[in-house]
């Protein structure tokens, strides 16, 4: 089948098949690249809940659509934005792009749009933005014969620079991407910037660029960025600003008609070539966030807003609520073309109303082979050439038009000069006018002189032309205030530059070209004049109060400069201003280089907390440098403070280890290495000494016979710092799990959270064995088939029995997050079979609140799912009967209330995606189809003998969850805490490109294995943060990955130099904490089938610490 779409260079209608979408191609008819688009959404359709209203841009990377909510948000207008075919056929690792997405949407900054809903289903890729109908882009100012006004143009322009700075500020990004078609402003001036953050990832992308992808405006890419790709701070962004204050204030694009090679090198055109109202304060601030030299530029958001604030007063002043300059912006003309113009290749639509069969090019077709474009791959290599010198192909429309304009001019220039001809030939002849009367009017078309009553006939637009009424009276007034100021400059020239202004305003009104040009020349001249003078005053000034600023009255001298009144005083009022600034800017750096070194000494002995108190305590001279120094010093505290526990914490995660096997004190040598270590930081060296103390003292206190309160009253005299530790330990030697958890919670900056982990532990096998010694069972968990032996033989009265029964399953949903349940999980079903052969119903876990779905009723099963999954009154117990559920209404099932329970028989498949965000949930015994992630800090999650065969499995920002006995098709963890895993196998996603990683650990990760299969083709685990080895342990598992076994991910790229090989395995443990692993390829019965059982007899079988396979165990 074919598909219809439009040559961007000849406009012709071509086709191309459909196999084509988002491929390269030549036209059939003027031979030009282009990408084939894909196939535009109906108007009115449903997308996954939303109806369309109309396609609002396209170019390489995404089509964008509005929007209305219908299923989802019902009522809201919003932006679809779906990524191109050409883009995720080209770019192997969109996951990067796509994180990107996510983590800028979710800024809830001003100026930023929200994501309010997104998929990266493959096949079914798409985000949901915020939109504003009434607003529109920046764009739509260029090429407008009356931009709007200068004052509105500076309002805009610094609101988009304080948006961006709060940005760079909390998030540390950049735009790398700024231009007018990405900037959407309305009507009372309010900004919202598209496309944040988002480039990072594509710039970098070789392969992507090579094909020819492109999203960036050369017109406003810095210098750097087009010679050599550079984009990397906020200097990139202040360029890129310049040049929409330039399109704001002119209507047109600077440079709009250089090659991009050119603009490096071109002088940036004078923007009253366009507008001669703009003010000279704006051009210089225009020059200074354009400057070719990126040394030479604003070197930060704050110098800009800085030097708005002081230069511009006027546009910090907030608008009012009616009848503010910036609310009466005509945005109502703008234009919102759809396809971006600069360098883009990409095919655009048919009109989806207004289709004709008309050609703008002269072809004709012969036969229907003739407009179908094929894909030619010598084309790329010229493509990419193309991206870097922008040679664009000649369009036949704009030509046209070109042509048009050309002979029109041609035409009206021999008209005007036959009637100069004819006037001068018959006014020699005719009466003149008295020059009174020729005063008074200001002609438009030259009417014959004999006709003195004959009105002026108005044509359309007024030509611009001479004032022919009185030239000699707006001549004279010039020469006037020429002479004025010339007679005494120093005084004078304030006073002539408002006369200018006033008198060129009058000749824009009176269309008096070279009387205006005359006056931009004469300020000009004295804009030199008056530059060379406030630099000496300033240097004057400088000079005078070099002693008081030495002195350190920075105050007085600040009052010194700002008080002048000497010659020049008016002319260098806001580079006094600035001047001023930088001084009271020194009082504060002073202020805080004095609370740097009291901050400096509570860090150094870990007072971190003292430490904020002191950077909260500081005040500047304004409320927002206030602010802006004080979060300055804060964020130095915490960067120290997050150093600190990456210190420390694995002294303290290594005392407890130490501590539950039974050796407290076998780490002391290595402490003692840790403080004697030059390189080690203060405040570092004083917890280490204090956590020795704690390990020393417990030696000689845990051996006194005593009670545990008397024990505790020991510890204050023999630690003299904190004793938290001590007192922990303590308590777990005498089994008070209660009291432990509480001196863990005083243990500062959660060094002992892994602490928290082992109380957990011991508290679950202790509480497990007194429940089973209440009923005459006797429990050792090293002899587990011993107590299964037992379980066959023993009898138990039914009254026991329910209760045993209900006890164990209260037992179960307390501790099911902890490994020793994971781990003796059979013996606690043996429990509770042994209970029900007596005639038990285990009413604990039949819950009130339960309900039962069959497949029998797709939509009804689904329907009823989800209902039950979002019961926000009660937890529900959710049992799924055999079969297959999927509903076309839901994208995904969501998982929010807490205490639910979903169990499916064998064979239960669920196709659609289940997001999980709450907390103490089980589900157990579903094969998932779609992408399944735990988000928005869920807790307590418990998976069972589940089978994930989507292509990324996801865990981010959440803790506590457990996978028990499950099989995944690629898993990604993120900022997550005590991940467990246990008898599971871990393969790399089938449609993921070569090399990539079956589990993927990111960010600061919590992450435990035990008993399970890792295969990648290309490696086994990909992970940043290489230092936190500690919070990676990986037990009895068969390891392997045919690249590598293990790769460190930097910058957000796999780094190849840093990857271990199965023959350097004793490498692992620079990154992993490890024990009895094995690494060569798994062998499995028949993985095309998805038979993923190892095959009996080969590595990894009976190797799991149970005497069970390694990874995930099947039924045979």
């Amino acid at each position: 089948m074919f598909y219809n779409f439009k040559c961007s260079v000849c406009k012709n209608d071509i086709q191309a098949e459909y196999q084509f979408i988002g491929e390269l191609v030549s036209c059939p008819i003027c031979d030009s690249a282009q990408i084939v688009p894909d196939p535009p959404l109906l108007v009115d359709s449903i997308f996954s809940g939303y109806k369309i209203v109309e396609i609002y841009a396209s170019n390489h990377l995404w089509t964008s659509y509005k929007a209305v909510g219908e299923i989802e948000h019902p009522g809201q207008e919003v932006l679809l934005r779906i990524p191109s075919s050409f883009y995720l056929k080209n770019d192997f690792n969109p996951e990067l792009f796509f994180n990107a997405v996510l983590r800028t949407g979710s800024l809830n900054l001003e100026g930023f749009p929200a994501l309010v809903d997104r998929s990266i289903t493959p096949g079914r890729t798409f985000f949901i933005y915020e939109f504003n109908h009434k607003a529109k882009t920046v764009s739509g100012f260029a090429s407008k014969q009356v931009p709007i006004s200068s004052l509105d143009s500076i309002k805009i322009v610094r609101r988009i620079a304080c948006a961006l700075n709060k940005a760079w500020e909390k998030e540390n990004l950049i735009h790398q991407n700024l231009k007018p078609s990405n900037v959407r402003v309305d009507e009372d001036g309010n900004i919202t910037i598209y496309e944040f953050g988002l480039s990072q990832s594509l710039i970098g992308n070789s392969m992507l660029l090579n094909k020819g992808f492109n999203i960036w405006d050369y017109r406003y890419m810095s210098p750097e960025f087009i010679q050599e790709g550079i984009a990397s701070d906020q200097r990139c962004d202040i360029y890129a600003l310049g040049g929409i204050f330039y399109l704001l204030l002119t209507g047109h694009h600077p440079y709009g008609t250089k090659a991009p090679e050119e603009v490096p090198e071109s002088p940036l055109p004078d923007p009253r070539e366009f507008n001669y109202e703009v003010p000279s304060n704006y051009i210089s601030i225009i020059e200074k966030l354009m400057a070719k030299d990126i040394n030479e530029r604003f070197q930060s958001w704050n110098e800009v807003i800085e030097y708005i604030n002081i230069t511009c007063p006027e546009s910090i002043a907030a608008p009012e609520a009616a009848g503010s300059d910036v609310q009466h912006i005509n945005i109502a003309a703008l234009s919102t073309g759809r396809f971006e113009p600069a360098g883009q290749l990409v095919g655009q639509f048919d009109e989806p109303v207004r289709k004709t069969g008309k050609r703008t090019g002269k072809f004709k077709k012969e036969k229907f082979t003739d407009t179908i474009a094929r894909i030619n791959r010598n084309l790329i290599p010229g493509i990419n050439r193309q991206w870097k010198t922008s040679i664009k192909s000649p369009d036949a429309d704009s030509q046209a038009v070109k042509y048009f304009f050309v002979a029109a001019a041609v035409i009206l220039i021999t008209f005007a000069l036959v009637m100069i001809m004819l006037y001068s030939y018959y006014g020699t002849k005719k009466t003149i006018r008295p020059m009174e009367q020729a005063q008074r009017e200001v002609p438009t078309v030259i009417a014959p002189a004999s006709i003195p009553d004959q009105k002026a006939v108005q044509p359309g637009p007024k030509p611009l032309q001479t004032n022919k009424t009185a030239p000699s009276q707006k001549r004279s007034t010039l020469k006037e205030i020429s002479d004025f100021y010339d007679s005494n400059p120093a005084i004078n020239l304030s006073e002539a530059y408002r006369r200018l202004d006033t008198l060129k305003s009058e000749a824009i009104r009176i269309e008096d070209v070279k009387l205006v040009q005359d006056i931009n020349e004469k300020q000009h001249a004295m804009d030199l004049f008056k530059k060379e003078k406030v630099s000496a005053v300033i240097e004057k000034l400088k000079k005078e109060t070099s002693q008081l600023v030495k002195d350190g009255n920075l105050l007085d001298a600040c009052e010194k400069i700002e008080s002048y009144t000497g010659e020049y005083a008016d002319e260098s009022a806001n580079e006094r201003r600035l001047l001023s600034a930088s001084l009271k800017k020194s009082v504060s750096d002073e202020k805080s280089t004095l609370l740097k070194t009291d901050i400096e000494s509570c860090m150094s002995s870990g007072n971190f907390e003292e430490a904020e108190k002191i950077a909260n305590a500081f005040k500047g001279s304004t409320e927002d440098e206030t602010f802006k120094r004080r979060q300055m010093l804060l964020n130095q505290v915490e960067d120290r403070k997050t150093k600190f526990t990456r210190e420390v914490s694995p002294l303290y995660t290594e005392a407890c280890e130490n501590f539950l096997s039974g050796q407290p004190d076998a780490g002391i040598d290595k402490i003692k290495l840790f403080i004697a270590n030059p390189e080690t930081a203060p405040e570092s060296k004083a917890y280490a000494k204090n956590l020795l103390e704690n390990i020393s003292a417990y030696k000689s206190i845990s051996q006194v016979q005593s009670t545990l309160d008397e024990k505790l009253k020991q510890c204050d005299s023999a630690v003299k710092g904190d004793s938290s530790f001590l007192r922990t330990m303590l308590c777990l030697q005498e089994k008070s799990y209660e009291k432990a958890k509480d001196q863990i919670k005083r243990i500062k900056y959660h060094l002992g959270d892994s602490f928290m982990q082992v109380v957990l532990e011991r508290e679950a096998e202790t509480v497990f064995v007194s429940l089973l010694a209440k009923y005459e069972l006797t429990f050792n968990p090293g002899k587990t088939e011993q107590f299964l032996l037992e379980l066959t033989q023993k009898k138990i009265q039914p009254a026991n029995a329910v209760a045993l029964v209900n006890a164990t399953s209260q037992y179960n949903e307390k501790y099911k997050a902890t490994s020793f349940v994971n781990k003796h999980e059979n013996i606690i079903e043996a429990v509770r079979k042994f209970c029900k052969r007596a005639g038990a119903e285990d009413t604990a876990v039949k819950a009130a609140n339960s309900v039962t779905v069959t497949p029998d009723d797709p939509q009804g099963g689904t329907d009823l799912i989800q209902k039950s999954l979002s019961d926000k009154t009660n937890a529900m117990s959710i049992f799924l009967k055999q079969g297959t559920y999927q509903t076309n209404r839901l994208r995904e099932f969501s998982m929010n209330q807490n205490g639910t329970k979903m169990t499916g028989e064998p064979g239960t498949v669920i196709k659609n995606n289940l997001s999980v965000t709450g907390k103490d949930i089980i589900v157990s015994g579903i094969n998932f189809e779609g992408v399944v992630s735990c988000t928005d800090n869920s807790k307590n999650i418990l998976f069972r003998n589940c089978m994930f065969k989507s292509d990324l499995t996801k865990i981010h920002n959440s803790s506590a969850v457990t996978f028990q006995n499950c099989l995944f098709k690629g898993l990604l963890v993120e900022n997550s805490s005590t991940i467990t895993l246990n008898h599971c196998t871990i393969l790399a996603s089938p449609n993921a490109p070569d090399k990539t990683a079956a589990l993927w650990i990111k960010g600061d990760s919590d992450v435990e294995i035990n008993n399970s299969i890792i295969y990648g083709e290309g490696y086994g685990i990909a992970f940043t943060h290489p230092d936190n080895l500690k919070n990676r342990k990986i037990n009895n598992t068969l390891w392997y990955g045919d690249e590598a076994l293990c790769v460190v991910i930097n910058n957000n790229k796999i780094d190849d130099k840093e990857k271990i090989e199965a023959d350097k395995k004793t490498k692992l443990s620079k990154y992993f904490k490890i024990r009895s692993n094995i690494h060569s390829p798994p062998q499995f019965v028949d993985d095309k089938k998805g038979i993923w059982r190892l095959v009996k007899g080969v590595a990894g079988t009976k190797k799991a610490d149970d005497g069970k396979d390694c990874g995930m165990v099947f039924e045979e």
